[in-house]
Parts: structure tokens; sequence; C-alpha cells
């Protein structure tokens, strides 16, 4: 008589992509680089950012956003295979929000106007895109909006994705 006894269930190692995670190294290494290494006087040209051509510096950021976007698909799409969908969007809604709140207080929000014929003199369309445009709306920020923009459309087919991108460029210039 033998002893078949199932073997127990081994809990499925979540592998994690390797490139991907070089890649995020490597971009975090990047942003180091041309963040803290550009304010020295004796600094290569490359590293600083330039308004004549793409340098260096100019290429880590969309670098990075793309490891966060790739990244943030993936995680998505396991988290609503094991949490469900209603549970995956409010974590996430959650942690981008919070990344919200970091960002301004980082990045402090500065006031519009020092006074009230300050603030009339501005207008109510530069009181509101002006705030948008200041020191605040950094990196964290740009991911926090980004993420929540696309959040909608994360997990959808390509097509819908590409409409959704044609839309977003289309409303961006307008």
């Amino acid at each position: 008589m033998t002893d078949t006894a199932a073997p127990a269930p081994v809990e499925k190692i979540r592998k994690r992509i390797v490139s991907l995670d070089q890649f995020r190294g490597y971009t975090v290494a990047g942003m180091f680089l041309v963040n803290y290494m550009g304010f020295f006087v004796v600094c290569p040209v490359v590293l600083k950012h330039h308004n004549t051509y793409c340098s260096y510096a100019d290429t880590i950021m969309p670098h990075f956003m793309f490891a966060v976007g790739f990244a943030f698909r993936l995680t998505f799409g396991r988290r609503v295979q094991t949490e469900g969908t209603a549970s995956a969007y409010m974590r996430v809604v959650r942690r981008l929000l919070g990344l919200v709140l970091v960002s301004l207080i980082i990045y402090r929000v500065s006031p519009i106007a020092q006074t009230w014929n300050e603030l009339k003199s501005i207008g109510v369309w530069d009181a509101i895109a002006g705030p948008l445009k200041r020191n605040w709306f950094q990196t964290l920020m740009h991911i926090a909006v980004t993420s929540l923009w696309i959040a909608p459309v994360i997990r959808a087919r390509a097509s819908i994705r590409i409409a959704y991108m044609i839309f977003s460029a289309a409303a961006h210039v307008v």
C-alpha cells in the first residue's frame, strides 16, 4: 500500500520584474544626479536642463513616469484580482490623495495675493491657473494627478486607452 498524500500547497510567490526594479533604481539615481549635481558651478552641461536641446536631465522625469505607470498597471491588476474592483479603486484613490497631501506639505502652497486689490487685479483665470503652475506642482503631484486621471481606464483594453489618450491630449491643448 502506497501513501500518496497530496503535497502541501505551496504559496505562490509573486515574482518581481527585475528589469523594472533596475530601471526604477537607475531613474532615482539619475534624479539625484541631475537635481543635486546640476547646481554645482563645475558640472557637465548635459546634467542641466536646457531649452535649446534635450539633455540627459530632460530624460529622467519621463523615464520615472514610465516606470511608475508600468508598475501601477501591474500592481493594480493584481490587486483587483485579489481584493475586488471597488476595494482596489478605493485603495488607489486613498493612496493618491495621500500623495497629493504629501506634495502640498513638502512644496508648500504659497498665497495667490497679499491683498484684496491684488487679487482683483489678477483676475479669476489667473487666480485659478496661477497656483497650478507654482512650485508645489512637482514630481509627487504630477504622479498623483496623472495616476488619478488614468485610473478609470488603467485596466481597459488598448483601443479605449488610446482613445482616452487622444482625448487627454486634446483637453490639454484646450
